[in-house]
């Protein structure tokens, strides 16, 4: 978390699907929260178009991970320039299936 909030700090936003949160909360205690609350994020709320399209990218790759899929469906919305995930593969599966821009994924 530590590391994501440096990278966080020189980015001017920082997107977050609705979802992402409760993973979040359901994994860290103490510090780690805090350190959540000052990236600030935008918070992108899973609707009915955003799901859909996120089932679209399981359906293409086989994916089981609706959560992951969630994300790029996400990021493809406001098109974000990077992704922050521990899951790199399962990520970067999701993004061949996304509309074309320049999205990276970074490990954390």
């Amino acid at each position: 978390m530590g590391d994501l909030l440096l990278r966080a700090k020189f980015r001017r936003v920082l997107f977050i699907a609705s979802t992402t949160i409760s993973e979040f909360w359901r994994d860290n205690r103490g510090l780690a929260e805090s350190r959540f609350g000052l990236l600030k994020p935008t918070v992108i709320d899973v609707d009915e178009n955003l799901a859909k399209r996120a089932g679209h990218f399981l359906k293409g790759t086989g994916g089981r991970n609706a959560m992951d899929a969630l994300v790029v469906a996400a990021a493809e919305r406001v098109r974000a320039a990077f992704i922050y995930t521990s899951d790199v593969d399962d990520i970067e599966a999701l993004l061949l299936e996304a509309a074309d821009w320049p999205c990276r994924v970074v490990a954390y």
